[in-house]
């Protein structure tokens, strides 16, 4: 059996990558996150089968947005990265 590539893929690293975050066991979301602190001029790419338009996940127009939590998938060999909550929802779980 294979082991899971973990690893980021290259585009998401010049995102800057802050940290791996794995989910608590108690928490109702489950699996691994990267953790990014972006600006409002980085946009991440995710599916490349989904239109341009729908294809990036675009930070609020703030200078410097903080912590975003951003869930890496595989489909079909490709991977991409969907923004998953936002910097309050992501500050309560960290607080639980």
């Amino acid at each position: 059996m294979l082991e899971e590539d973990t690893s980021p893929p290259t585009f998401l690293t010049r995102g800057g990558i802050k940290e791996l975050y794995d989910m608590p066991s108690k928490s109702k979301v489950k699996g691994r996150f990267y953790i990014f602190q972006v600006t409002s001029s980085q946009v991440f790419p995710t599916d490349p089968k989904v239109p341009r338009k729908e294809n990036s996940v675009k930070v609020k127009q703030e200078p410097f947005v903080g912590i975003n939590l951003y869930r890496l998938t595989l489909s079909d060999g490709v991977a991409s990265c969907r923004s998953f909550v936002s910097d309050q929802v992501f500050t309560k779980l960290v607080s639980l």
